[in-house]
């Protein structure tokens, strides 16, 4: 089966189990802990397989930014995005200036899916700021 389907089976198990309240629904959530290992594969319990919120780096484009834009103006734009400081490359030409694009590199994609829904179309300078996934 599917990891997927094996995810969507045991939030199913695990609703029907919440919503009992009888001696059963004991014997119910013992029974969907015995069939836990089946269900979620020891890779997920590593990490191999990670959830958004789990440290998974997730990198996000940002196009349309000034001349000028320093890391800490990036900073400062995502700021109350990330727990951890994110990693921030300035995109440059061959001969080192500026491309008006900057990759930023988030702990997880949940951080990096909050800054594109928070900030996209946000400006800087007078510009509106583009961000997608890298």
């Amino acid at each position: 089966m599917a990891l997927f389907q094996q995810l969507q089976q045991h939030q199913q198990l695990t609703s029907a189990a919440a919503a009992m309240h009888s001696p059963l629904a004991a014997a119910t959530q013992g029974a969907l802990a015995a069939t836990q290992g089946a269900l979620f594969p020891a890779s997920y319990a590593s990490g191999a397989l990670t959830s958004p919120t789990i440290a998974n780096p997730t990198t996000v484009v940002v196009k349309g930014l000034p001349q000028g834009v320093s890391t800490s103006n990036i900073r400062a734009f995502f700021k109350g995005i990330y727990e951890s400081l994110p990693d921030i490359q300035i995109q440059m030409t061959p001969d080192g200036k500026p491309l008006g694009e900057v990759r930023v590199t988030f702990g997880t994609r949940h951080e990096a899916e909050r800054a594109i829904m928070e900030c996209n179309q946000k400006m800087i300078a007078n510009r509106p700021i583009e961000l997608h996934m890298a």
